[in-house]
């Protein structure tokens, strides 16, 4: 799939389905690069707050005791700015699409041990990424083309592989039955 854009929203891009006709979706999202917070607990507040409302997810995200909740609700908000201000989406009817949590780079510092020796400690940061559609089925719909196209990638892979059976066995006869050499 490819994104067209700038820094702050993407340009619109059709949607098409096999009932309707072409529409036009538009995508906005704010990025935030080196969060200090590990992705894996970014991670589970991200999955909180996907295909909901955006007014639910500043919900989620206020009622939420953890430190990335509050790190997500800020990007969130600039993300609801960059439909608004940039484009003139209505803030209300928004949807979250996507939020991401990538690994970004790690610091590492070393811990005194014993004898002289140390160990290293790994102090990871995020990239986090929130993106907003003002279509509530549009993440449906690309699962479902990506359901399909996975379905359709292991059925090719399946056929590959009885070709492939069929060319390495080759038929071989079984022997007949005889007593003494001599068939019956």
């Amino acid at each position: 799939m490819t994104w067209w854009g700038t820094n702050s929203v993407s340009s619109p891009r059709p949607v098409t389905s096999n009932n309707t006709p072409l529409t036009v979706s538009m995508i906005a999202f704010a990025k935030q690069f080196r969060v200090r917070i590990s992705p894996q607990k970014a991670r589970l507040v991200c999955q909180l707050i996907v295909g909901k409302k955006t007014a639910d997810a500043q919900n989620i995200l206020s009622n939420t005791p953890k430190k990335a909740a509050t790190l997500i609700a800020k990007l969130l908000n600039s993300a609801i700015a960059n439909a608004t201000n940039n484009h003139g989406m209505n803030g209300d009817a928004l949807y979250v699409f996507e939020c991401v949590a990538n690994q970004g780079p790690s610091m590492k510092r070393t811990i005194p041990r014993a004898k002289g020796s140390s160990n290293m400690i790994t102090k990871r940061s995020s990239n986090l990424v929130v993106k907003l559609s003002d279509n509530p089925n549009e993440r449906q719909e690309l699962i479902k083309q990506q359901k399909a196209l996975v379905k359709k990638r292991v059925e090719g892979q399946q056929k590959a592989k009885m070709a492939r059976q069929k060319a390495v066995t080759p038929v071989v006869k079984a022997p007949s039955k005889t007593q003494g050499g001599v068939q019956k």
